[in-house]
């Protein structure tokens, strides 16, 4: 896995697992301040994608810790694990 820099503090890598009808199937991790979460699933990300929008990966950072926290987020319960 390739480690994308996406500022000082937040890092990316996208492990490919396969292909379905709805596009490749990924798992996502992030390795930030607090620790490495994964995300199964949940989107493919272009190259350049968070570098571009770097707070976007930011937001999906602080989303996955919450619902690792127990919060209800309609897209990652049941997907996202600390790593």
């Amino acid at each position: 896995m390739d480690w994308q820099h996406i500022d000082s503090q937040l890092l990316f890598a996208q492990e490919l697992l396969g292909e379905s009808d709805h596009g490749i199937i990924t798992n996502m991790y992030i390795r930030g301040p607090y620790g490495i979460v994964k995300a199964y699933d949940i989107g493919y990300i272009d190259s350049g994608y968070y570098e571009q929008y770097p707070d976007r990966l930011w937001n999906l950072y602080k989303d996955i810790l919450s619902v690792l926290d127990g919060h209800y987020h309609c897209c990652l319960s049941g997907r996202v694990w600390n790593f």
